[in-house]
């Protein structure tokens, strides 16, 4: 008699191995309930399957459906080892961005340990395919398929019930992992890896008590007032040149290789306790989003990409460009790259800019020789597009000093480079150095076309990156700035405020990205026309001082230690910290999924 179910079990046990192999790779757990879930939620997606008579359905299914699951944890392997997560289906839109030339420049390649899986897999298909046994099917095998879809089911009544409980005794639960996915390696590790997956493909949108929430969010913004301070209208009606600079660690400015960004480090405001969470996989537009509007870049679903193509249609009423545009400024907002990617075409007005500028539009005012690995010519922006009738507020996103740091356009920096530090220095780290004298370079020409155009004096000039350097191997940038990078110092970065006006000062005020626009608005307010706070999520970093820092993973800092929502014994203060953060979170993420700040707007 033929063995029942084999071909069924070899592709079970095939990928339970592929998901083991996965666990070893990234911090996936090897053994724990989410491997237990995947085994039942492929035994629930294959049996139906045995119960067709035909065996090369079944062996096309079963086949096709390992390939798949392989080459995603192909896809998840590497993905991790950039950002840190696993992908979702809406990670896929950034393979629409590829070129040749960007496969070239991050210097992606399947690396030759996940070759194996190719092989691997080529022969289960080989063995699958040669297999003569077919599935022997009998009336309890029916029962067992009813009785997994039923256990799936009462699993999503438990888990998936409406929860908007702004509590932390909530937050600590397995069904605000579920609800949320904040972590979507811990989710693969509580639910399973293979259900993540699944569920990223078939999940159903969430319902809220849109009403409820709403009146939450008010509570806030009602509690929610920005007090003045000692550096409140200091900079009253100044320009602004507000610069979202790509993958800039401030650890790396150097005297010799950019005197420009060290003078002004030396002279400016620096805020040394500074921090960049890395969120939705660190895209740069999360980072210019929470800098511009004061939200938290949070996406309409946990399975989404990032907040700019989520939300691209949505109004940011109370961002930088908008206050300043009904207070008179002229706003724009350069970037040297292209208007499609992540949605800025259409994001950048909708948050206010009136002025919106990319590569292409350079194109159709002749500039046809721009290369976006330069940052020198963005330039360019300013010479082509750039008004001083008026008070202006300028936002410029880099590109040079993103990854991958191959040997490309900046070798005329190397005799620099050796300079300092050698010919011993590791090469992608001097490919890095060798972006960042670009980037100085570029500071130098902007500082003096602003001094040709006689407003240099009247403007201040904010710097800040959107995240550490990921695409640098760690180890290579553990050993140039000597930090750990499973510590929060990964995140810390020095957030700067220029003006010849200004003294030379540094604070240590505890904040991050999402408190720039508030403190923007601050120091160059007019006391008598004072701006709107209250919507802000962010504090104003010249204020009395932050009690703590959201990072990425929805922990918190509080500048001694990190404190995670799966913490045990926490003191009633981390514990307050901790809930108003996580609130504070979901509050942004609803403001922006009821486009509560529209409607307040056009309220008024």
């Amino acid at each position: 008699m033929k063995n029942t179910f084999t071909p069924l079990m070899m592709t079970i046990i095939y990928l339970t191995l592929v998901r083991l192999a996965l666990a070893i790779a990234t911090p996936l757990a090897l053994f724990s309930l989410g491997t237990f879930i995947d085994i039942l939620v492929l035994m629930a997606l294959f049996m139906p399957v045995a119960l067709i008579s035909r065996r090369w359905i079944h062996k096309t299914i079963y086949g096709t459906v390992a390939v798949f699951f392989t080459l995603l944890a192909i896809v998840d392997a590497m993905f991790h080892s950039y950002f840190g997560m696993f992908t979702t289906r809406a990670s896929t839109q950034g393979l629409t961005f590829m070129t040749p030339e960007l496969t070239t420049e991050y210097d992606l390649a399947i690396l030759p340990a996940f070759g194996v899986f190719f092989l691997v897999v080529g022969a289960f298909l080989f063995i699958l395919i040669r297999s003569k046994q077919s599935e022997r099917v009998r009336p309890t095998h029916l029962g067992v398929v009813m009785f997994l879809l039923f256990a799936h089911v009462m699993m999503l009544w438990s888990l998936n019930r409406e929860a908007e409980r702004f509590s932390l005794e909530y937050y600590q639960t397995d069904t605000f992992l579920y609800n949320e996915n904040i972590d979507n390696i811990a989710f693969s590790s509580t639910y399973g890896y293979f259900y993540y997956h699944l569920l990223d493909l078939f999940r159903l949108p969430q319902r809220h008590d849109e009403d409820a929430i709403v009146d939450v969010i008010f509570d806030h913004f009602n509690n929610h007032n920005r007090t003045p301070n000692a550096y409140t209208g200091l900079l009253a009606s100044a320009n602004v040149i507000h610069i979202t600079v790509e993958s800039l660690d401030t650890r790396f400015i150097d005297e010799t290789i950019s005197p420009t960004l060290y003078a002004m480090m030396q002279d400016g405001i620096i805020f040394d306790q500074f921090h960049v969470p890395v969120v939705n996989q660190g895209a740069t537009c999360n980072s210019e989003f929470m800098a511009i509007t004061g939200l938290h870049a949070t996406v309409s679903s946990p399975w989404s990409n990032n907040v700019c193509h989520t939300y691209r249609n949505t109004s940011a009423p109370y961002s930088i460009p908008s206050q300043l545009s009904r207070a008179g400024y002229d706003t724009f907002y350069f970037h040297s790259g292209f208007g499609h990617f992540y949605h800025r075409e259409t994001l950048m007005p909708n948050l206010g800019f009136e002025h919106v500028k990319f590569v292409d539009d350079l194109a159709g005012e002749g500039i046809t020789d721009y290369n976006v690995l330069l940052d020198t010519d963005m330039v360019h922006f300013f010479d082509a597009f750039m008004t001083y009738d008026e008070p202006f507020y300028v936002h410029l996103l880099t590109y040079a000093l993103h990854g991958g740091y191959q040997p490309a356009f900046t070798d005329h920096w190397n005799d620099l480079i050796d300079s300092v530090y050698g010919e011993g220095i590791d090469p992608e780290v001097r490919v890095y150095l060798q972006k960042l004298a670009e980037f100085d370079l570029f500071i130098s020409e902007l500082l003096a076309r602003l001094d040709d155009a006689d407003v240099k004096d009247d403007t201040l000039i904010v710097m800040h990156t959107d995240h550490y350097p990921f695409m640098l191997p760690f180890d290579a940038y553990e050993d140039f700035t000597g930090i750990d990078v499973t510590s929060t110092e990964l995140y810390k970065q020095s957030l700067l405020f220029y003006h010849p006006d200004l003294t030379s000062e540094t604070i240590s005020t505890l904040g991050a990205t999402i408190d720039i626009a508030p403190s923007i608005l601050n120091i160059i307010e007019d006391v008598n026309n004072p701006f709107e706070y209250r919507y802000f999520f962010g504090e104003d970093l010249f204020g009395d001082g932050q009690g703590a820092v959201l990072l990425g993973d929805l922990s918190v800092y509080d500048g001694n230690s990190r404190i995670r929502r799966t913490d045990t014994n926490l003191t009633p203060q981390e514990e307050a910290l901790l809930e108003q953060k996580i609130t504070r979170y979901l509050l942004s993420r609803h403001t922006l999924r009821f486009d509560v700040l529209r409607n307040l707007f056009e309220a008024e």
